[in-house]
């Protein structure tokens, strides 16, 4: 009897082992297969997220990431052209003497600035001397012949005096008064005072001096050197109203018009970009080139820009709204231009990732917990049987079968009710988010991106064709259709081409 009663003890205990061999495997078996279908949809979600970068509040805080709609704006159409800078006519002089003298002062040098009135240079010349000479003898005969003409004009208007001498006189005096008017004015010229000269007060040197205000942009003499009416001895360029001169080929000259705004670039300041206004154009074309010069001003012209230098630059001809960025909005990788865009499948992707990563982690936990438990309720029991009689043991193995039966009905029940209502819990919300998403996806692209402010959300790479560059803004055009309610990065381009360069670096190690 005793000996049955250790054989059905043994056998219980066989049983009991596997049983719980059973359920830990079976459970096991579960839990895999839960991480085997959390792992697969990792994988798909992070396929939904390749390529592009993916960024959390935190992130997009630090490094002060803008997003806006695509921007239009009005960028002009242009005419290329080059030329060089000019002075006007009327600001700039070629100064020469009007007598022949010899060079003994040279007041000016080569980029001074001097005022209109400035003595230039001093010449010493017996011809200056000689006309000052001539101009004092005209002066006396001028007055002796006005005395004789009124004289003779009174007798004969008395019918004292003869008709002959009147005219003669009238006419010596006439004669006198041109040479004299000739003389003053050549004396004027020279900017010799006259009234002096006439008192007899003779100057032996002339006073080159400066007819406009300007810069001295060329000297041709040297001290002692004779120069004579012909002789170019100082340039002079007054720069405050410097324009320039704009070769424009004849298919675009049509496209030019007065009043229009031009870009401007001289080659001794490369940093700086001048503004101004085509105000004249020529009616005739550079037999050469056949181009035409269209004139220019700048607007306040810098004090550094010398004439006759290069310039090159745009006339801008019209305006045309069109898809236009920041510049910081344009990455470079490689020979290609991109922009980033908001991504709305990729950033739900992101945070369905990691969703199912905390989720997984749950599940871990919970069949840890469970394994554990069972082990140690099992070992109680294998310790309980060593100790009992058959009665206690028949009782203790009624009384597990009733637990046993209890807890692991209730236990799956409960179980199964659980992820039943978590599953259609998260079926109904997936369901319901999409589909609010959908629908809002043509009416509010920000709407839904500040839904996501607290999360993380994904940014997609659009390779696009740059244009025109004006006021900081540059002109795109995207290789593949890109819709206008999409919302793209208008600051911060560059740190997420990083983020997503380091990503892919990680993700090939």
């Amino acid at each position: 009897m005793k000996k049955n009663f250790k054989n059905i003890a043994f056998a219980s205990i066989v049983f009991g082992s596997l049983i719980f061999t059973s359920c830990h495997s079976a459970g096991h078996s579960d839990a895999h297969s839960h991480g085997a279908e959390a792992t697969e949809d990792a994988h798909n979600h992070n396929e939904a997220t390749e390529g592009m970068a993916v960024l959390s509040q935190v992130q997009r805080k630090a490094i002060d990431l803008e997003v806006g709609a695509m921007p239009y704006r009005t960028m002009k159409g242009v005419v290329k052209t080059s030329g060089q800078l000019e002075v006007s006519p009327n600001n700039k002089a070629e100064v020469t003497a009007y007598v022949g003298g010899n060079v003994v002062s040279i007041k000016a040098f080569q980029g001074d600035k001097v005022k209109k009135g400035q003595v230039l240079a001093v010449l010493e010349h017996p011809d200056i001397i000689q006309l000052q000479q001539d101009f004092i003898e005209k002066c006396n005969d001028l007055k002796y012949l006005e005395k004789d003409y009124n004289r003779q004009k009174e007798l004969y208007q008395q019918e004292v005096g003869s008709g002959k001498k009147y005219q003669k006189a009238e006419a010596d005096y006439q004669t006198a008064k041109a040479q004299y008017q000739g003389l003053k004015l050549r004396l004027e010229m020279l900017k010799l005072n006259t009234k002096s000269i006439e008192k007899g007060n003779i100057v032996h040197q002339l006073n080159i001096i400066s007819p406009i205000s300007g810069y001295v942009s060329g000297i041709n003499i040297s001290l002692g050197t004779y120069i004579d009416a012909r002789t170019k001895m100082f340039s002079i360029r007054n720069f405050e109203n410097i324009h320039a001169d704009l070769s424009v080929y004849e298919k675009d000259i049509s496209k030019v018009a007065k009043g229009q705004k031009v870009r401007l670039r001289v080659a001794n300041l490369p940093n700086t970009e001048l503004k101004g206004t085509v105000f004249a154009i020529a009616k005739e074309y550079t037999p050469n080139s056949r181009s035409v010069v269209v004139h220019a001003s700048i607007d306040n012209p810098p004090k550094k820009l010398i004439a006759d230098s290069y310039v090159s630059g745009e006339i801008l001809t019209e305006s045309d709204k069109v898809r236009a960025v920041p510049e910081a909005a344009i990455v470079n990788d490689g020979d290609k231009h991109f922009i980033f865009v908001f991504d709305e499948k990729g950033s739900l992707a992101a945070n369905h990732d990691e969703d199912d990563h905390n989720h997984a982690a749950d599940n871990h936990q919970h069949d840890d917990g469970e394994t554990h438990a069972h082990a140690a309720d099992t070992h109680q029991h294998g310790e309980g049987e060593d100790h009992d009689h058959d009665h206690d043991h028949a009782a203790d193995e009624h009384q597990h079968d009733d637990t046993d039966d209890h807890q692991h009905d209730n236990g799956e029940d409960h179980a199964h009710a659980t992820d039943s209502h978590q599953h259609g819990e998260g079926e109904d919300h997936d369901h319901n988010h999409d589909h609010a998403v959908g629908e809002a996806h043509d009416h509010d692209m920000e709407g839904i991106y500040q839904s996501l402010a607290k999360d993380k959300i994904a940014y997609r790479m659009v390779e696009v064709i740059t244009g025109e560059v004006d006021g900081g803004y540059v002109e795109i055009t995207a290789v593949d259709p890109l819709s206008d309610h999409e919302l793209i990065v208008l600051h911060g381009a560059y740190y997420l081409l990083s983020d997503l360069k380091k990503s892919e670096a990680a993700h090939q190690h």
